[in-house]
């Protein structure tokens, strides 16, 4: 896949979290230099979702780099890449994430849906 992105590109699902303690809408922005920002908003309920941008996002960075169709997102701290990364598929409309498990499998973790 070879496209030239001149501008951000927003990515975002939402979904009740794990710990069942309130509702997370999740946001990726993907740069033109395939760095990433990665949000994720927690509020109470999820009637509660239309106004998740006045809640204070969790944010973590990263860069992405492809290999062969799939994508690898490299989570960054500090400057420096750690050992948290994820799979994706990656195209204009949708990002879809992995979890590479230590035998290769990939499982299927979320969709999100491009936004802006």
């Amino acid at each position: 896949m070879s496209f030239v992105q001149t501008k951000d590109k927003t990515y975002m699902t939402h979904g009740y979290s794990n710990d069942d303690d309130g509702y997370n809408i999740c946001e990726i922005v993907v740069h033109p230099d395939y760095s990433y920002t990665f949000k994720t908003y927690k509020v109470a309920k999820r009637k509660d979702r239309k106004n998740y941008k006045s809640a204070i996002p969790i944010i973590s960075f990263g860069k992405i780099k492809r290999d062969g169709s799939y994508y690898i997102h490299t989570e960054y701290k500090k400057g420096k890449p750690t050992d948290h990364y994820l799979v994706s598929k990656l195209s204009d409309k949708k990002i879809i994430l992995y979890k590479e498990h230590d035998d290769g499998y990939l499982e299927r973790l979320e969709v999100y849906k491009r936004i802006e």
